[in-house]
């Protein structure tokens, strides 16, 4: 598909470039046609939208393909489930734009997001390969909507996506990134879910620009792939550690990525005393913490773990009720050990 002939009528023939959104849904029947009218209703005229179905048995491809037959979407249904990594990978390839966003099922994009980026990417150098702005998390179960901690950080960012990690970060269906970027840096398939994890290895390579303006929503709801505490934290080790092998990884943020990932290993360790069943698992993540890092020895939240990992599970059980309802919290916590 050749992009000037598919924007040519745009704007008096004048060569408008050409943005395809991917979005990817895998049991959303609930919100996917909400995530498709946002990107239907961009305000930026020149838009590939492409759904990627990863196999989903809830009806939602059934609600996408009146979408598909009038054209205004193209429709990639798998009759099975894959990676995220991996299908995202797959929709790269099928992309003719210049630039991706990426938009996942139960998410949406506000009116401006496509248009605002563009025209930042417009006045920026070729080595500028992201533009991202901050975005909003939605609680379905209260419809309140607030303002997410966002990075704000532009040029060759790493530095500061390692010194914020945990307290500020990139929305990851904000950024707007040039394809051509994802040629060095594709979506790393030995991690299932975790696709963001790839604007790591981006700004090894790339500048990003930050946009102050909020221009996504993410929603908040009981069946979250961000619920699944266990298998996130275990594939955000495996990030680290590739990126910390990475031969353009600086050796000057090697001790802070160490710290990083000791401080993961630690809390991971806390998640499973409170919310899984093994403290023997638990138990090896804390001793991993203190390898990596021997300070972690000292650090409440390691005795504190340790500690919740020698009580019998029914005992633990409530200890993380009282836990979570000082804090307010009112997810179902069985969506919190794992995800399939």
């Amino acid at each position: 598909m050749d992009n000037e002939r598919v924007c040519a009528n745009v704007s008096g023939g004048e060569r408008i470039l050409l943005v395809s959104v991917l979005l990817c849904t895998y049991d959303q029947k609930d919100y996917v046609v909400e995530a498709v009218e946002s990107v239907l209703s961009q305000s930026y005229p020149c838009i590939e939208l492409i759904v990627i179905d990863n196999g989903s048995t809830d009806g939602s491809a059934e609600l996408l393909q009146p979408y598909h037959e009038r054209g205004q979407l193209r429709l990639l249904a798998h009759a099975t489930n894959a990676p995220l990594t991996q299908r995202l990978n797959e929709g790269v390839r099928e992309c003719h734009g210049d630039y991706v966003s990426i938009l996942y099922g139960d998410d949406y994009y506000l009116p401006e997001k496509i248009a605002r980026q563009v025209h930042e990417f417009s006045s920026l150098p070729s080595d500028f390969g992201v533009v991202y702005s901050p975005g909003y998390r939605l609680s379905q179960q209260t419809g309140q909507r607030t303002r997410s901690p966002s990075l704000r950080a532009s040029g060759f960012v790493l530095d500061e996506m390692l010194e914020n990690f945990g307290r500020a970060w990139i929305s990851p269906i904000s950024p707007l990134i040039r394809r051509a970027c994802f040629a060095d840096h594709p979506f790393d398939e030995s991690v299932r879910l975790i696709a963001d994890s790839v604007l790591f290895f981006l700004a090894l390579s790339y500048r990003f620009h930050y946009l102050d303006v909020p221009l996504v929503v993410m929603r908040d709801h009981g069946s979250n792939v961000g619920w699944a505490y266990k298998r996130n934290f275990e594939e955000g080790l495996i990030v680290f550690d590739h990126l910390q092998r990475h031969p353009r990884f600086p050796a000057r943020l090697r001790g802070r990525l160490v710290a990083i990932r000791a401080t993961w290993a630690r809390d991971l360790a806390w998640k499973i005393s409170r919310f899984g069943s093994d403290g023997r698992e638990a138990r090896r993540y804390l001793l991993r913490a203190v390898r990596w890092q021997p300070q972690q020895a000292v650090h409440p939240r390691t005795w504190a773990g340790l500690l919740l990992s020698l009580l019998p599970r029914v005992v633990r059980q409530r200890v993380n009720g009282a836990i979570s309802r000082l804090r307010g919290q009112h997810v179902d916590l069985a969506y919190r050990d794992d995800y399939d």
